[in-house]
């Protein structure tokens, strides 16, 4: 990123970057466990392979994205307080509200959709439901649960910048300002 002629180095933020990781991993496991469930029908040893992917997807899944929303409200929190105790711009705080708007709908639907893709998983091993019905909130969930992995990735990246944007400003303050 350019500043003023000089490359800007962003602070390095190696915790929202492992919670895309996590989520890719998960929503890996999640689609692998997906073929698994179609191809069952061809071999009883899928099913037995499908079952705990599906649920160890979902729960790191779960955990992945509650994280991921968390870290958004924790830097906030940091940069609230830098606001308030530094008197620096009020727009730096402002702006944490946008990243929280746009990337909380995403994880919401993630989570709402990774549990009720394994409730339903266990209603068609009971034989509730129809397995197609199942395979749709699968295909459902990938499609958003990429959404908000797409969405994490733009909003830790202008997040990052927010961050480097508040320290700037700190180091901007008169030396006795910042004691």
């Amino acid at each position: 990123m350019e500043n003023g002629g000089n490359q800007r180095q962003l602070p390095k933020t190696r915790i929202g970057e492992l919670f895309i990781a996590i989520n890719r991993f998960s929503f890996f496991v999640v689609a692998i466990a997906a073929v698994h469930g179609v191809l069952a029908p061809l071999s009883k040893s899928l099913v037995h392979w499908h079952i705990p992917m599906g649920l160890g997807a979902a729960v790191l899944g779960l955990f992945s994205l509650v994280s991921a929303m968390f870290y958004l409200v924790v830097t906030g929190q940091m940069i609230k307080e830098a606001v308030q105790k530094r008197k620096i711009s009020a727009d730096l705080f402002g702006r944490t509200k946008q990243f929280k708007k746009e990337l909380f709908p995403w994880c919401m639907g993630a989570i709402v959709l990774l549990i009720t893709m394994t409730v339903l998983g266990g209603a068609v091993h009971v034989g509730k439901i129809s397995k197609y019905v199942h395979l749709g909130f699968a295909a459902l969930t990938l499609a958003v649960y990429w959404g908000a992995i797409k969405s994490m990735k733009r909003n830790f990246d202008l997040n990052r910048e927010l961050i480097a944007d508040t320290i700037d400003a700190v180091n901007a303050l008169p030396a006795s300002a910042n004691s």
